[in-house]
C-alpha cells in the first residue's frame, strides 16, 4: 500500500510540474508588449510577404517573444497621406510608407531620390540616402515627433506607356503621363509631358480606358499592382527612385525596456538593409521577367547618349531650384549638390549595364 502511495504522489507531483511547466512556458510566449504597424499596402503585396513580414519575424525572434507587431493593412489605422501622422499621434504606433504620400511635408526626403540623371540606374537609393545623412544629419529634423527605425528605397523609376513607345524625347511631348511627385512632374513638364497625378487606386483603370498613356512606375510594380496588364513599353530614363521610411512613436519607443530597444535597433539595422536591397532588386527582375512572358510586355528601350545629355539639361533647373530651397530653409544646399552627385556618380551606372535591363536582354532570347 505504502509503495502505491510513493508511486501516486510520484505521479502527482510530475503532473502538477509538468502543468507548471506549460504555464510558465505559456506566460514567457505570452508578448510583453504589442505595438501595432500601420500599412497602406493589403496583406498580399510582396513588400509584406517579403521583406516587412521578415523584418516583424525577426524583431518578434530576437525578442523572445516579449514584443509583438500586430500589422493593420489596406489603410484599416488611416489613409495612405496620414500614416506619418497616425504614428505622430499615437494613433498607431510604427508605419511604413512612402515619402511621396505626403507631398510637400519631407522636402528633403521627398525630392532626394527625385533629382536623379536621367541616364543612371540607381539600384540601391538607400546606399545614396545614408551617404547623405552622414554628411548632413540635420535633413533628420524634418522626422521630429517619430523615430526612424529604417530607410528603404526601389530601384530607379522609368516612364512606362501603354500603347506608343517612346524611343526619343520627341516622342514624349504631349503624352498624358501619371507622376506622383511635385518634383517628377516638373521635370517631366520640362521634357514636353503632359502631366497628370493620379491616387495609386485610380492608376490601373485609368491607363486601361485611355486617360492616361501612361506613368512613371518601379518594374515591381508591373506584377505587384498589375500595371503590366495595360503598360506594354518601358522607356529607361530615371526620375526617382521611391523613398519609404519606417518609423515609430517616440513616445511609445522610449517606454520600451533598454534590451527591447536595442533589438527594434539591431533588426532594422544591418537585417533590413539587407532584407529590402535583396527585395527590390529581386523583384524588379522576376516582375520584368513575368511581365515579358505572362503579361505581354513587349519591350524596353534605351535613348541615344545624345537625347540622354539634353533630357539632363532639360531636367536641371527644377533640380538647381531645389536645392536652392534647401538653402533657403538653412541648410547648405550647394555643398549637398555636389555631395549628391559625387555619390550618384559612385553609386549608379548607365541604364545599359543595370542588372533590370540586362535581364530584360536575356529574358527576350
Amino acid at each position: 500500500m505504502e509503495d502505491v502511495m510513493k508511486k501516486a504522489g510520484a505521479l502527482l507531483f510530475s503532473a502538477l510540474f509538468a502543468i507548471s511547466e506549460v504555464l510558465s512556458g505559456s506566460a514567457q510566449a505570452a508578448p510583453e508588449y504589442t505595438l501595432s504597424l500601420n500599412l497602406p499596402i493589403p496583406p498580399i503585396h510582396t513588400r509584406w510577404q517579403g521583406p516587412l513580414k521578415a523584418w516583424v519575424d525577426e524583431v518578434e525572434k530576437r525578442s523572445g517573444g516579449r514584443l509583438k507587431i500586430e500589422p493593420y493593412f489596406a489603410e484599416a489605422l488611416s489613409p495612405r497621406s496620414e500614416a506619418f501622422e497616425s504614428v505622430k499621434s499615437g494613433i498607431a504606433d510604427i508605419t511604413e510608407c512612402a515619402y511621396e504620400a505626403n507631398s510637400g511635408q519631407f522636402p528633403f526626403h521627398e525630392g532626394i531620390l527625385s533629382i536623379s540623371s536621367p541616364s543612371l540606374f540607381l539600384g540601391d537609393g538607400t546606399a545614396l540616402v545614408k551617404g547623405m545623412y552622414e554628411q548632413f544629419p540635420q535633413v533628420l529634423e524634418e522626422l521630429d515627433g517619430v523615430k526612424l527605425l529604417f530607410t528603404h528605397a526601389c530601384g530607379s523609376l522609368s516612364i512606362a506607356t501603354t500603347k506608343k513607345p517612346v524611343r526619343t524625347l520627341e516622342d514624349l511631348k504631349g503624352l498624358k503621363i501619371n507622376a506622383n511627385s511635385a518634383m517628377i512632374a516638373e521635370r517631366l513638364k520640362k521634357l514636353g509631358v503632359s502631366v497628370v497625378s493620379l491616387p495609386l487606386s485610380d492608376l490601373y483603370s485609368a491607363m486601361e480606358q485611355g486617360v492616361i498613356e501612361g506613368t512613371t512606375m518601379s518594374p515591381e510594380l508591373l506584377v505587384s499592382r498589375r500595371y503590366g496588364d495595360p503598360l506594354k513599353y518601358v522607356t529607361e530614363i530615371s526620375v526617382q527612385n521611391t523613398l519609404f521610411y519606417c518609423v515609430i512613436n517616440e513616445d511609445v519607443y522610449n517606454g520600451l525596456p533598454e534590451d527591447l530597444r536595442q533589438v527594434l535597433d539591431e533588426v532594422s539595422g544591418e537585417f533590413a538593409d539587407r532584407a529590402f536591397a535583396d527585395y527590390w532588386e529581386t523583384a524588379d527582375i522576376s516582375a520584368m521577367r513575368k511581365w515579358i512572358s505572362d503579361m505581354g510586355g513587349k519591350e524596353v528601350i534605351l535613348l541615344s547618349d545624345a537625347d540622354y545629355d539634353t533630357a539632363r539639361s532639360a531636367m536641371q533647373p527644377p533640380v538647381d531650384e531645389w536645392f536652392d530651397m534647401l538653402s533657403s530653409r538653412g541648410l547648405p544646399g550647394a555643398d549637398m549638390k555636389t555631395a549628391f552627385y559625387e555619390l550618384e556618380n559612385r553609386l549608379g551606372v548607365k541604364w545599359a549595364d543595370s542588372p533590370f535591363y540586362k535581364a530584360y536582354l536575356a529574358a527576350r532570347r
